[in-house]
C-alpha cells in the first residue's frame, strides 16, 4: 500500500510542467534546425560564375587569388566600418575581399609560405562597393603598385565593379540552422540531465516519507480539498505542511519555520523575480516561489503566498532586519525558537 501511495504522491507532486515544456521546445528546434541545415546542404546550386563574369550584385562568384593586401586607412577615422574588407588580385583583375580575420590569417599564411601548387580559389556573393571603400582601394593601389593615375572616377578601369563576400554564400543559411540545431541540442541535453537529476532527488524525497511512514498522511492532505495552491509560484499550502514544486519536491511542516523573508533577483539593477526564503528549525534554507516581478496576477499570488505561511505560523521572524539576523544567531537561537512557537 505505502508503495502504491509514494507513486500516487509522485504522480500528483510533479507538477512543474515548465522545464517539460522547454525540454520539447528545444528539442523540435534542434531538429528542425538540423533538418533544414541537411536539406539546405543538399540542395542544387547553380556553379560559380568566374570573377570577370559577374554583372550584378549578390551572385554566386569563384575568384582566383594570388595576392592579398590589408586596405590603406591612413587619415580614414571610420575604422570600423573597413573592418574585414582587403585588397585582393588573382594576377589580372584587383577586387575588394571582404573576409573574416581568422579566414585572412589562415589564407595569407598559407600564401607567403608557398603552400599552394596552384593559385586557390575563392568563393563568394558578389556585393556592391560603398564610396568609402573604393577611396580606400584607391589608395592602397596607389600606394602598392605606386600608381598616382587610379582615382574615384576612373575606378573600374583598375577594379571589378563588385566586391566578393567570402562570408557569405548559398550554403550560410544552412550553418546558421546547423548552429541552431546545435546549440539546442546542447541545451536539450542539459535540460534531460536536470530533469533527470530532480527525478532522483524527489524519488529520495518520497522514499524517506515512505520510511517514517508518512506517505499516506501527505497523500490524504494533497487530495484534500481544502488545501490551497499558487501555480504561479509552485506552491502547496495543506494542512499541516507547505509544498513547493519550484526546484523540485520540498516538503516543510509548518511547526519547522522559524524565519522568512521577501528576495528580491535582478538583472543589471532590474527586479525580475520575488522570491521567498524560508529558515527552518535545523537552519536549512529553502528557496520558495521565485514569481515574476512583471504581470498582476504573479505579484497578486507572491503576496498570498507570504500572507498564508504567517497566517499559518503567525509568529515566525519576518524580513530580512538586523533585528531578526540576531535572533537567528546562535547565541539567541534557543530563545527565538521558544518566541516562535509559543501560542
Amino acid at each position: 500500500m505505502e508503495k502504491e501511495n509514494k507513486k500516487i504522491l509522485l504522480r500528483l507532486l510533479d507538477k512543474n510542467k515548465t522545464i517539460k515544456k522547454w525540454f520539447v521546445i528545444f528539442f523540435l528546434i534542434s531538429i528542425l534546425g538540423n533538418s533544414l541545415s541537411i536539406i539546405i546542404e543538399n540542395r542544387e546550386y547553380p556553379d560559380a560564375i568566374e570573377l570577370g563574369q559577374v554583372e550584378e550584385d549578390n551572385q554566386y562568384v569563384k575568384c582566383k587569388i594570388k595576392a592579398i593586401y590589408e586596405l590603406n586607412t591612413e587619415n580614414i577615422n571610420e575604422d570600423k566600418t573597413v573592418k574585414d574588407y582587403y585588397l585582393a588580385t588573382d594576377g589580372t583583375d584587383v577586387y575588394i575581399l571582404e573576409i573574416g580575420k581568422a579566414q585572412y590569417d589562415i589564407l595569407t599564411y598559407a600564401l607567403n609560405n608557398d603552400e599552394y601548387t596552384t593559385i586557390p580559389f575563392i568563393y563568394g556573393m558578389s556585393k556592391d562597393i560603398s564610396a568609402n571603400l573604393k577611396q580606400l582601394a584607391v589608395n592602397t593601389y596607389s600606394q602598392i603598385f605606386e600608381n598616382s593615375e587610379v582615382n574615384i572616377d576612373n575606378f573600374n578601369e583598375y577594379f571589378t565593379p563588385y566586391l566578393i563576400d567570402v562570408k557569405v554564400n548559398p550554403n550560410s543559411s544552412a550553418q546558421i540552422f546547423n548552429s541552431i540545431g546545435l546549440i539546442s541540442g546542447i541545451i536539450v541535453i542539459i535540460i534531460g540531465i536536470y530533469c533527470i537529476f530532480i527525478m532522483i532527488k524527489n524519488r529520495k524525497k518520497i522514499d524517506r516519507l515512505e520510511k517514517e511512514g508518512m506517505t499516506q498522511e501527505i497523500l490524504n492532505q494533497v487530495l484534500d480539498s481544502s488545501k490551497i495552491e499558487y501555480e504561479r509560484c509552485k506552491m502547496m499550502f495543506l494542512k499541516d505542511y507547505l509544498i513547493s514544486y519550484l526546484y523540485g519536491i520540498e516538503i516543510i511542516n509548518y511547526d519547522d519555520i522559524m524565519w522568512m523573508y521577501p528576495y528580491n533577483y535582478g538583472v543589471y539593477g532590474i527586479v525580475t523575480n520575488k522570491r521567498i526564503i524560508i529558515i527552518t528549525k535545523d537552519k536549512k534554507q529553502y528557496v520558495l516561489a521565485n514569481a515574476f516581478a512583471f504581470g498582476k496576477k504573479n505579484k497578486e499570488q507572491y503576496e498570498k503566498c507570504m500572507e498564508e505561511i504567517v497566517k499559518r505560523r503567525p509568529n515566525i521572524l519576518v524580513g530580512y532586519t538586523p533585528e531578526n539576523i540576531v535572533a537567528m544567531n546562535d547565541k539567541n537561537f534557543k530563545d527565538t525558537i521558544n518566541s516562535v512557537t509559543k501560542k
